[in-house]
């Protein structure tokens, strides 16, 4: 009973670290609605299985259908044509701005449908509120129109920080390849999660005395 709790325990653990880790985990990337020559993707990883996310870079490139090995942080490791600067000792990124991280959220709760336009059009957004150059991604000025309006909608949430988005920086060996976003679950969902799982573990002993 000690060893099955304290296996449970160190899960429990485990499940909460895994929150703020960076993943030694793969993503694999096929292509999804949109008409620019980037996202939506979907996304594909052990730890937070498929779902749809948006590059941050212009200047970064990957090959869809292959996997990827990649880091979880605050910022995009290198940074784009938006420029970059030391986010850390030793380390240079590109934060992602907090309109970018309340555009994804919506998008991930559902917010926006998921056609060609709609899509392109936040994908644009998210090189606007990057300062990234998105000249030669095939942009329209309908796309513009409608990124604009998205930037507005951001502006007007006034959302400070940027929730549980976090940016996952892709790597085939040590090469960067591209930064992606990521929506992580909250740290105190995975500790009830992982309590959860302890009572039952608890409960099931007992029931078999």
């Amino acid at each position: 009973m000690k060893k099955k709790l304290a296996a449970l325990l160190i899960s429990v653990v485990m499940l909460f670290a895994f929150s703020s880790a960076s993943m030694a985990d793969t993503m694999t990337l096929t292509d999804g609605p949109g008409s620019v020559n980037a996202g939506m993707f979907w996304a594909t990883t052990n730890d937070f299985g498929t779902f749809g996310t948006f590059c941050l870079e212009t200047n970064e490139y990957v090959t869809l259908n292959t996997p990827y090995s990649y880091t979880l942080a605050t910022y995009a490791t290198a940074g784009g044509t938006g420029g970059a600067y030391e986010v850390e000792p030793g380390v240079i990124g590109d934060p992602i701005s907090s309109q970018t991280a309340y555009l994804y959220t919506q998008f991930r709760y559902g917010a926006y449908s998921l056609t060609n336009a709609e899509m392109s059009a936040l994908q644009v957004a998210i090189w606007i509120l990057e300062n990234e150059n998105y000249s030669g991604q095939g942009v329209t000025s309908a796309m513009v129109t409608r990124a604009n309006e998205l930037i507005a909608e951001a502006n007007s949430a006034n959302w400070q920080g940027i929730g549980q988005v976090r940016v996952a920086n892709l790597y085939s060996g040590r090469t960067k390849k591209q930064s992606q976003l990521v929506l992580v679950p909250e740290p105190m969902s995975l500790l009830l999660l992982g309590f959860g799982l302890l009572g039952l573990g608890v409960v099931a002993h007992r029931a078999r005395r």
